[in-house]
């Protein structure tokens, strides 16, 4: 087997793999392909904007999952106040009822007193139209 030795008209990428210096290694293709015009957008500004639209996106997910709890929150809220409401209601049908039970029992207080005085009025003139009856001894 003979030894490949390089000459100074044989190409760098023309050697053998197993002939290459440690240093060099081979050129890595681009991840994006030029085709027949050059482009103004590189690989990197690619790759930097898909980068910004998901960030944007996972913020917006965010966001939205947030709001989403919070709507959740609200819903509940006006479901309790629907039930508060309906007890609220129950509560001002019952506190009416109450409120003419005591007007009735306040109208029949004034009546009995009035009577009670009318009465008290009378044994008083009937206390005095009579004369006091005085105890026997005996």
């Amino acid at each position: 087997m003979e030894a490949a030795s390089i000459t100074p008209d044989q190409p760098m990428g023309d050697q053998p793999m197993g002939d290459q210096p440690m240093g060099d290694q081979p050129k890595e293709e681009p991840l994006y392909q030029q085709g027949r015009y050059p482009s103004i957008v590189d690989t990197d500004d690619l790759v930097f904007e898909l980068g910004k639209q998901v960030v944007n996106h996972l913020n917006h997910e965010k966001i939205i999952g947030n709001l989403m709890k919070k709507l959740q929150e609200l819903n509940n809220v006006v479901l309790e106040s629907d039930e508060l409401k309906a007890k609220n209601e129950e509560l001002s049908k019952s506190n009416k009822i109450y409120e003419e039970d005591n007007r009735k029992l306040g109208d029949e207080l004034v009546n009995h007193g009035k009577e009670m005085q009318q009465l008290q009025s009378e044994i008083a003139e009937l206390k005095t139209k009579t004369k006091p009856v005085k105890k026997r001894s005996g």
